[in-house]
């Protein structure tokens, strides 16, 4: 959790030391511990905070000392610090982290006289932490080849990394079964390695699935493109196959379409385009839970329209490891999928276990939307009831 002082608070299962807090050692905590080891000592301001299975990062922006800065406006001061959404739920089975950080990231981008540490922490296993071995760390530990580069963007899969730099190109780390990495190969790399395959592309997004990777290029929705790669099971990459990519590969199916984001479950993903109706979801990749909600539980080898929320105004969208939800103008919450988890409010428990085949909308009285993440067997909701704000699990 990524508080409005930029501190970081953690909670959930310790048993790798995926919290980062000290004096619990490996056990597991029930309630927010602050993160203060390691990142404190740094300085600076925590911007991005990632999880993967049982592994954590932190991206910590330091002004350099005399650095002219530019001035902030009038409506950037009005904003800074204001909770504006969950931007990164644990993919983890039993810790979470959220992150709530007004602009923060573009804030940080147009900050020139920033540099930044990332920082990684937990279970060690492929390479994970990127610190060149595979043991595992309580403590967070700066990767510092990244000091020299400003990181615009963290992605944790289950058992491997995406980093994105402003001019320094994507970096992957971790596990590389099934091609996941993008480096041509199957090796894990213990160190952040550049996916020089997508050098001379302007990558604007990078998200990281259990066993396969996305990115999106583009400055504006009018020359974006999405490339794909790992695992191609249930046609999770989007190229109307199931063969596995072990380097970055165009999904023409986005060719000439605006494409608005994209976002990547377990073996799913969600993106948004802009048409002449409205924005417009689509999904693909596994299926079998109703989590691509198309009425059905098959798997889509190529991206297709959620029709049920075709004309809700969606302006955000996130994948779990088996379901999806999304949230529209209006601040209403659709979700689908998997529902053996609890992940949605049914008023019959019973129904928890079956899955949601199609969109539904969740009534959440007394509370104003904000945003809200979906997780590994969880969802995680941020709203206002006035003073203070709330975050609700579903």
């Amino acid at each position: 959790m990524l508080s409005e002082s930029a501190a970081v608070f953690a909670s959930g299962d310790n048993t790798y030391g995926a919290l980062g807090v000290s004096d619990l050692a490996t056990t597991s905590r029930f309630t927010p511990a602050k993160v203060e080891i390691g990142m404190t000592d740094a300085g600076g301001c925590v911007k991005v905070i990632a999880a993967s299975g049982f592994a954590s990062f932190a991206l910590v922006v330091l002004p350099i000392p005399d650095s002219p800065q530019r001035p902030a406006s009038k409506e950037k001061q009005q904003n800074r610090g204001r909770l504006t959404s969950i931007e990164r739920m644990a993919r983890g089975r039993m810790h979470s982290l959220q992150r709530v950080s007004s602009q923060a990231k573009l804030d940080y981008a147009m900050n020139a006289g920033a540099v930044n540490n990332l920082f990684s922490w937990g279970r060690g296993d492929y390479g994970i932490l990127g610190h060149g071995d595979t043991e595992s760390s309580s403590v967070p530990r700066v990767l510092k080849i990244f000091n020299s580069m400003r990181v615009t963007g963290v992605s944790a899969g289950l058992h491997h990394v995406l980093v994105l730099t402003e001019l320094d190109g994507v970096y992957a780390f971790g596990d590389g079964s099934s091609g996941k990495l993008g480096l041509g190969d199957t090796k894990p790399r213990l160190s952040p390695t550049r996916i020089t395959s997508l050098d001379g592309l302007n990558v604007v997004n990078v998200s990281a699935g259990d066993e396969h990777s996305i990115v999106m290029t583009g400055e504006t929705f009018f020359n974006r493109q999405i490339y794909s790669w790992g695992l191609g099971k249930n046609g999770r990459l989007g190229h109307n196959d199931e063969l596995t990519r072990y380097k970055p590969t165009r999904i023409n199916f986005f060719r000439g379409r605006k494409v608005i984001t994209i976002v990547t479950g377990g073996a799913h993903n969600l993106a948004t385009s802009e048409m002449p109706q409205g924005v417009c979801v689509w999904s693909w990749g596994s299926g079998c839970y109703g989590q691509l909600g198309h009425r059905d539980t098959w798997d889509a080898f190529i991206p297709r329209s959620v029709d049920e929320i075709r004309y809700e105004s969606i302006r955000f969208i996130d994948a779990g490891q088996r379901h999806s939800l999304a949230i529209s103008d209006a601040r209403q919450l659709w979700v689908w999928g998997q529902g053996i988890h609890g992940e949605y409010d049914v008023p019959d428990p019973d129904a928890s276990s079956t899955s949601i085949l199609h969109p539904i909308k969740i009534d959440l009285p007394q509370l104003t939307l904000i945003s809200a993440r979906a997780g590994r067997g969880r969802t995680f909701v941020w709203g206002d009831r006035g003073r203070p704000k709330h975050c609700l699990s579903i």
